[in-house]
């Protein structure tokens, strides 16, 4: 494989994962001694619940 190949497969990589954050994802609940609260499905950490994305991996989230 050429340096360009790589160069191109690596570019077309990141455009797939950026791409895929993009779709909206239901968060998942969670149990804390605060009440319920959401995580965020790709990353885990807790979000806000105003939140339209992840602050924290950019994962879009589901508002409805």
């Amino acid at each position: 494989m050429t340096e360009l190949e790589r160069i191109v497969l690596s570019a077309l990589e990141s455009c797939k994962k950026a791409t895929q954050k993009q779709i909206p994802q239901e968060l998942s609940p969670l149990l804390s001694d605060d009440g319920l609260r959401w995580k965020c499905p790709v990353c885990g950490k807790l979000v806000d619940d105003d939140a339209h994305y992840c602050k924290y991996c950019g994962q879009a989230i589901c508002d409805d």
